[in-house]
């Protein structure tokens, strides 16, 4: 059965979760919950195993997006690319943003603030160049696959971060493979920035 709208918004719950097929039972569908919830589902099979994916949840998804999340999943398998794994790549991936990162790395700092270990001003300029200057270029970026390539480069290359000073990258650019430095002063003779260990 070809899903429509008029179907799925009439789809009512019943006493045991029932399926709607949107064309044949192993593509996409509409699960309806007891409790009344919609969920859409794809099941499909990935190296001889059956695998199901959520599409998301009526009415928040629609019909019209279902299909076209269903096409992009079937896109993945027509790659050999398995849907349910590039989704978790994707939530992981997102998790570890530069921009994420870098603003639990300002948290950490914090206690050395409140202890005078470091200035705050030093906090307050290293937010305002991240939030001005980097994270509209990188913060979206993972911080596992691009990250210490492009702020590297962005060290030579001022059309990435134009306002960003190769010392003030290096501010928040720890090498790769190690924990980042902790700030520690601008420097009262250049009105540039350094690190603990720089």
């Amino acid at each position: 059965m070809l899903l429509t709208s008029r179907i799925v918004r009439a789809a009512r719950p019943r006493e045991r979760r029932y399926v709607l097929a949107d064309e044949d039972e192993h593509s996409m569908s509409l699960h309806v919950m007891p409790r009344g919830s919609k969920w859409w589902r794809f099941r499909y099979r990935f190296q001889h195993a059956e695998r199901m994916i959520s599409l998301g949840v009526y009415p928040g998804v629609n019909l019209a997006t279902a299909r076209l999340l269903h096409a992009d999943a079937r896109g993945l398998l027509a790659r050999d690319i398995d849907p349910s794994v590039d989704r978790k790549e994707k939530r992981a991936a997102s998790a570890h943003t530069f921009e994420v990162v870098a603003r639990q790395w300002l948290k950490l700092l914090q206690p050395r603030v409140a202890n005078g270990q470091l200035a705050a001003d030093t906090v307050e300029d290293a937010t305002r160049i991240l939030e001005r200057d980097i994270f509209p270029a990188l913060g979206t970026r993972s911080i596992w696959s691009a990250l210490y390539r492009r702020l590297t480069a962005s060290l030579h290359a001022p059309y990435i971060c134009p306002a960003v000073s190769p010392r003030e990258t290096l501010l928040i650019l720890p090498p790769p493979g190690s924990a980042p430095r902790s700030l520690h002063a601008r420097d009262p003779r250049t009105d540039a920035f350094h690190t603990q260990g720089a």
